[in-house]
């Protein structure tokens, strides 16, 4: 890559930015003002180092030296709708840029970046560039992450979570700090154990427990859903193989799948080979499909859980009426139950509404042969109602609540 970069004075950063920001205004978008900074390694020239930042820089994006001979640069960069869009990408390169460094043996190369991003932190270059300044030495003060924003707002703290979340994903999946937790499934006739759903969480060093409505968009962002979906039904496999051991019946295990593992081809015979590994039959697995990814006119993903399907692995449409294009997933996917959205329990004890619609979804689901299981069963009405109509597993709090592997209630199993 022949590119160079160009020294500015403040005063020319500044008109850099307020270009850029004249015609943010004008179309309504966000703008961040970044700054990096790089301690150099003596054994690597500084012409070497803005080599290296610039192979993870898009050529369409202006970066600048922020003084002579310095090792800080400045950029701007569209921010899109999202904040979140803006930190990925600031992360990519902040990646790109220190691998590169480790591979070829240099050691680590100390990187940070700062930013601030326009309107919420500021609407002019100035005020814009000097707290993009006072969020790179935040970073550099910090032991948690080597990016953040500018923390003036609760927008740019939200920002700075995800930011966090994604420099750290990698080593907590590699370090032990992924945990799961496992909430019991009854079944509705017989009141006996069905079997558990896995439920993932991320207890974080810095910012506590990280809970899968945080943690799964930014692993699927990074791809990193990949690797932590397997890890999640390694751990869930071999933890039904545990408890098998002292069950009278065979149980299952619920593991919910994001559509980005589906895109993965290899997928399914990581699956079956995580089942092989573990010695449970493919009948006791159950993985759930939120009715939220739509997947009934995605043919790939269709293949794959068709072939799923027809190993034996139970397939279960998740948070099933809470939207999403839910007739062609019953139409098209090779379905063996469906989960009721627990939204239409909060009254159901009260409300003949929802009375007659959870009666209506689980008529149509018997007639179309799969089995349900309402989420969210917190009372006692609930449960009553839902036995009467014959729904057939119930998972909730009143039955419940999500324990911790060594917590698991042994009697119950044996049952």
């Amino acid at each position: 890559m022949n590119m160079t970069l160009d020294t500015l004075s403040s005063g020319e950063a500044y008109a850099q930015l307020e270009t850029a920001l004249q015609l943010a205004r004008a179309v309504g978008r966000r703008i961040a003002a970044v700054y990096i900074h790089i301690d150099s390694h003596p054994s690597l020239p500084l012409e070497t180092l803005e080599e290296k930042i610039l192979q993870g820089l898009s050529p369409s994006i202006p970066v600048f030296r922020t003084g002579a001979g310095g090792s800080t640069f400045f950029l701007y960069v569209e921010a899109g709708e999202k904040l979140d869009t803006c930190i990925a990408e600031l992360e990519r390169r902040r990646q790109a840029a220190e691998a590169a460094f480790l591979l070829e043996g240099n050691g680590e190369c100390g990187l940070w970046i700062g930013a601030s991003v326009f309107p919420q932190d500021g609407h002019t270059s100035v005020a814009l560039m000097e707290r993009a300044g006072t969020a790179l030495a935040q970073a550099r003060e910090r032991s948690d992450s080597r990016i953040c924003f500018y923390s003036g707002n609760e927008v740019a703290e939200k920002a700075y979570r995800q930011a966090v979340i994604q420099s750290t994903m990698r080593q907590a999946l590699y370090s032990g700090q992924l945990d799961i937790s496992y909430q019991p499934i009854f079944r509705t006739g017989s009141g006996r154990l069905k079997g558990y759903e896995a439920l993932i969480r991320w207890i974080h060093p810095q910012l506590g427990v990280v809970w899968p409505r945080e943690l799964i968009p930014v692993a699927e962002r990074t791809g990193l859903i990949v690797p932590i979906g397997e890890w999640l039904i390694r751990q869930a496999c071999m933890k039904l193989a545990a408890i098998h051991k002292y069950s009278k019946s065979e149980l299952t295990i619920s593991v919910n799948l994001s559509p980005v593992q589906l895109r993965d081809p290899s997928f399914a015979p990581t699956v079956l080979r995580l089942l092989d590994e573990a010695g449970i039959p493919a009948g006791c697995l159950e993985l759930e499909i939120s009715e939220h990814d739509s997947l009934g006119s995605d043919s790939e993903a269709i293949l794959v859980l068709k072939r799923l399907s027809e190993a034996g692995v139970r397939l279960v449409l998740d948070h099933y009426h809470q939207g999403g294009s839910c007739g062609a997933d019953l139409k098209n996917l090779p379905l063996s139950g469906l989960k009721l959205n627990k939204s239409f329990m909060k009254g159901l004890a009260v409300s003949e509404v929802e009375q007659i619609m959870v009666q209506t979804m689980l008529e149509l689901a018997h007639k179309l042969g799969l089995e349900v299981t309402a989420t969210g069963v917190e009372c006692e009405e609930q449960y009553l109602l839902l036995r009467e109509w014959g729904c057939d597993s119930l998972q909730g709090f009143l039955l419940g609540k999500p324990m911790e592997p060594d917590q698991l209630d042994l009697s119950m199993i044996k049952r």
